[in-house]
């Protein structure tokens, strides 16, 4: 909830990325939320709740040579985007997506999640707790369950 009580997070946000883009003529679908709306959402809530979270910044367009060299510098393909630490040594990791996300069914989309979903349950077995959350919901969600919020 940003500002309407009345209304979730994802539904104040395409509220306010639709008043930010022109009007169209034809009637089209509600404007997609972005990830890194949602992130950047969900950072703030969590600072608001006495968390550090920061993002990992894992991904983006870049040349061969730039991409080899983050590699050799430990960047991890499929890494989770934020990593969140509470106190007494407790942290975690959420990988964001947005709301209108689903998980890849076919092809090599689904062939690189499963990517993904293997390197979450390898951070998991040694001790990590590892999440995708779609929402400030999603993420205190979890923090709640696990006791670091109320």
């Amino acid at each position: 909830m940003l500002v309407n009580p009345d209304m979730t997070l994802e539904q104040e946000l395409a509220a306010i990325e639709a008043g930010l883009r022109a009007p169209k003529r034809r009637k089209a679908k509600a404007p997609a939320v972005s990830e890194s709306t949602v992130q950047r959402a969900i950072i703030k809530a969590l600072h608001a709740h006495g968390l550090l979270c920061m993002h990992v910044p894992n991904a983006g367009k870049r040349g061969l040579g730039a991409a080899m060299a983050l590699k050799r510098d430990g960047m991890t393909t499929g890494w989770p985007d934020l990593a969140v630490y509470a106190s007494e040594a407790r942290h975690c990791l959420f990988e964001v997506k947005p709301p209108h996300w689903k998980a890849p069914r076919s092809g090599e989309a689904l062939h690189q999640w499963n990517q993904r979903l293997r390197l979450y349950q390898e951070i998991r077995l040694r001790g990590t707790p590892v999440e995708v959350v779609q929402s400030i919901d999603d993420a205190l969600g979890h923090l709640r369950d696990w006791g670091w919020v109320r």
